[in-house]
């Protein structure tokens, strides 16, 4: 049955999916959770199956992307720091916050990523390789205070 769910470009009925899910007819792996957010338009509940699954399978960075991927910027910075995924880069996280061309969020992005710095590495500034000469830049201009 996984394979079929996984090839498909339409799930099956949904309420039998989702008791494969519950009960493990069809086993947690990441591409069966991606392929579950593919049916997040015609199947809303789709995307927390999917963010379920990613989270059973401690899927830290696809969490975090997916995220991203929503505009869930604070959220995703959240699961970040809780669980010290360092396959997301702070430029990339910022770049997402620039984006959605809103100051506070851009703002609690910015002060979250510090305070994941000082947990790092005992300091809010960002180092030449997070690559966030740019943002701090901005920050500066945009709130009118150091980056500290």
């Amino acid at each position: 049955y996984q394979r079929r769910v996984h090839g498909r470009k339409d799930p099956p009925d949904y309420n039998t999916l989702q008791q494969y899910l519950r009960y493990k007819v069809i086993e947690d792996h990441v591409p069966i959770a991606f392929q579950l957010l593919k049916f997040e338009d015609i199947y809303p509940p789709s995307f927390q199956l999917a963010l379920d699954m990613l989270s059973r399978l401690q899927a830290w960075g696809e969490i975090v992307e997916v995220l991203l991927t929503r505009n869930m910027l604070v959220k995703a910075v959240d699961i970040l720091i809780s669980h010290d995924v360092k396959s997301v880069a702070s430029h990339h996280i910022l770049e997402k916050a620039v984006e959605l061309h809103d100051p506070m969020t851009f703002y609690t992005i910015y002060k979250l990523l510090q305070q994941l710095n000082i947990v790092r590495r005992g300091s809010p500034e960002f180092i030449d390789e997070d690559k966030c000469q740019k943002y701090t830049e901005m920050f500066k201009n945009m709130f009118n205070e150091r980056s500290k």
